[in-house]
């Protein structure tokens, strides 16, 4: 790629911005700045919330489940549908009912546990993403530039520009109104970032 070596400024929006801090957590010497925009990477105080609404709504699917299957506990021919194409069914057993044939065929116990542990390992890396809780400090030590974007109404990956940018020469920008939807389709069209050579250079 013609890569010489020199350290690298990289720049995420949202989920890619804990991937720059992760390759920067990984690579210290590879990295010399960072540009975050609305990223995660740092715990937010309401995210352990979160947790109570994963645990109802599988509570919900487990119910569901569990009602098909006393509805029609004899039933032998249980339609499978097709993860690809939801609306594939075959198999139908006479006087289905569509809404537990959906609960009852979405894949199976086994579909459905793999669901709920891909659900709930979600959740447990979000929204840290697996960087550090101490990387603002690392990055301080080593010396790395950081610039951001964040918009003041981003209630997802909450304003944490004075976590990371304390006690660094930094340059921030904090848009008033935007919430992280807005921020990730206009950063670019309306700040356009890649005309400030300061933001890129060491």
């Amino acid at each position: 790629l013609g890569w010489g070596g020199e350290k690298l400024v990289m720049g995420g929006l949202s989920l890619g911005g804990a991937v720059s801090l992760r390759f920067a957590h990984q690579h210290p010497d590879q990295v010399g700045a960072i540009v975050l925009v609305s990223s995660p990477g740092l715990g937010e105080p309401w995210w352990s919330l979160v947790w109570l609404l994963v645990a109802l709504r599988w509570t919900l699917t487990l119910l569901s489940f569990v009602v098909a299957c006393f509805a029609y506990p004899f039933s032998c021919h249980w339609t499978h549908l097709d993860a690809a194409d939801p609306g594939c069914a075959r198999g139908r057993s006479q006087g289905h009912n569509a809404s537990l044939e959906y609960r009852r065929g979405h894949g199976g116990v086994r579909l459905w546990l793999n669901r709920l542990a891909g659900h709930c390992r979600l959740v447990w890396d979000t929204p840290r993403y697996g960087v550090p809780p101490d990387m603002p400090q690392r990055l301080r030590d080593r010396g790395v530039k950081l610039n951001m974007v964040w918009g003041k109404a981003d209630v997802l990956h909450t304003a944490q520009t004075e976590a990371w940018g304390a006690g660094r020469r930094t340059e921030r920008i904090v848009v008033p109104h935007w919430d992280h939807t807005l921020c990730c389709f206009l950063f670019d069209k309306v700040l356009r970032l890649w005309e400030k050579e300061s933001w890129w250079s060491l």
